[in-house]
């Protein structure tokens, strides 16, 4: 199946609840995806055992909040970051932030304030699909491990794949931006 990056609006509120307790990432990211906790049986009960419920978030997910961004997140950092030459927030989609405590697939989800979204949705704004050309070499990408190593399987050309998502992924920061809200990463 492999890591896939998803991005979710948020406001700096929930942000702080997040941060103050961390339990409540999950339930915010899945909110009515969740499970209800399994019954406990009988004999449980007879023991004192009870229902292990996760903590809810106060918060309401939006509708389009979200958007996933494959497994081309590896290779948008690559290109976003000029084949890694440039750091900080231009390498928003695997550093930086500040991550939840609380294990949501691959590690717990990162956190960008407001401003920070501000500051990554201006940074997009200079990238652009001749930016992100100038820096794709298949054979290079495989050679220095840019995930998933797929670049040269086939002979296909996977630019568009990575435009494509680089699109919704700019929008969905530009989106949160103009909202002033924050953003949450995810990889699971």
């Amino acid at each position: 199946m492999g890591m896939c990056l998803s991005l979710i609006r948020l406001s700096d509120a929930t942000i702080a609840e997040l941060r103050s307790t961390p339990a409540k990432a999950l339930h915010f990211w899945l909110q009515d995806e969740l499970a209800a906790p399994a019954p406990v049986g009988f004999i449980g009960r007879l023991l004192g055992r009870k229902e292990e419920e996760h903590p809810k978030c106060s918060a309401p997910r939006e509708e389009a909040d979200d958007a996933e961004i494959d497994k081309a997140w590896d290779a948008l950092d690559y290109l976003i970051s000029e084949q890694r030459k440039k750091t900080g927030l231009a390498r928003f989609l695997t550093e930086g932030g500040i991550e939840i405590p609380e294990e949501l697939g691959y590690g717990g989800p990162r956190v960008f304030s407001s401003e920070e979204v501000r500051e990554i949705a201006r940074l997009l704004e200079a990238v652009s699909q001749d930016t992100l050309r100038a820096n794709y070499d298949p054979k290079k990408m495989n050679e220095e491990g840019v995930y998933p190593q797929i670049w040269v399987q086939g002979g296909a050309d996977l630019f568009d794949y990575v435009v494509g998502n680089f699109v919704t992924m700019k929008s969905l920061v530009s989106d949160a931006a103009t909202r002033g809200q924050g953003m949450m990463i995810v990889c699971s």
